[in-house]
C-alpha cells in the first residue's frame, strides 16, 4: 500500500482533471448515450464509481506509468508515423449516437498543445481517470479500394475519438496500426503518431 504522502505525489504528477463529484453528476444526468434520463441516484452511483478509481492507489500507479510511457514512447511515434501519414486520409468516422462526453473531455484544453496531449494519450482528458487510448486502424492486405487502388483502411476502435479530434482542432492522434491477412489474422501491429 502507498503512504498517504507518496499518493498525494503519485496524484499531482498524474495531474487528473477531474470535475467536482456534483459536475460528474450532471455530465452523467445529460449523457445522450442513454436512451432514457438516468436517475440522480444512478448518476451518483456512476460518478462515485469514476471518483473512486481516479483516486484507486492501484489505478493512479497504473496511470502514471502509462503517461511516462506514452510521453517517452511520442517521439519515435511521430517519426514512425511519418511512414503512414496518408492512412487518415483515407478513412472517414462514421457517425454516431452522441460524441458530448468526448467533446467535454477536451473543455479544459486552453491550446492546440493541450489538445494534442490529450488525443496523443500524454495527458488525462477532463472527468477521465486514465489517458485515451491509440484508435485502431485496419490495413486489409487482401483488399484495394477501387477508387484509389491502395490498401483498404478502416477504423477498428476510436470512431469517436477521432472524429471529436478533429473538430476541437487536434493536428495529431495516437494510433494502432492492424495489419490484416484476409482471413483476419493479424500480421503486423505498430502504434505511431499520425497527423490529422
Amino acid at each position: 500500500m502507498l503512504s498517504r504522502q507518496l499518493l498525494e505525489a503519485v496524484k499531482s504528477s498524474v495531474e487528473y482533471d477531474m470535475p467536482e463529484r456534483e459536475e460528474l453528476i450532471q455530465l452523467w444526468m445529460t449523457y445522450k448515450k442513454h436512451k432514457a434520463p438516468i436517475s440522480r441516484k444512478s448518476a451518483e452511483r456512476l460518478a462515485d464509481g469514476i471518483l473512486k478509481r481516479a483516486n484507486d492507489p492501484r489505478t493512479v500507479e497504473k496511470v502514471k506509468k502509462s503517461l511516462e510511457q506514452a510521453r517517452k514512447q511520442y517521439t519515435r511515434e511521430v517519426a514512425a508515423g511519418k511512414k503512414y501519414a496518408d492512412l487518415l486520409t483515407r478513412v472517414a468516422p462514421n457517425p454516431s449516437r452522441d460524441d458530448k462526453p468526448f467533446l467535454d473531455s477536451f473543455r479544459n484544453a486552453k491550446s492546440v498543445d493541450e489538445i494534442n496531449l490529450i488525443t496523443t494519450g500524454q495527458k488525462i482528458p477532463f472527468a477521465f481517470w486514465k489517458p485515451f487510448p491509440p484508435i485502431e486502424l485496419v490495413v486489409y492486405l487482401h483488399e484495394k479500394d477501387p477508387k484509389t487502388g491502395k490498401q483498404l483502411v478502416s477504423i477498428e476502435d476510436g470512431n469517436h475519438r477521432l472524429r471529436t479530434a478533429r473538430q476541437v482542432g487536434a493536428t495529431e492522434i495516437r494510433t494502432q496500426i492492424l495489419w490484416r491477412d484476409e482471413d483476419g489474422s493479424t500480421k503486423k501491429k505498430i502504434i505511431v503518431v499520425l497527423p490529422l
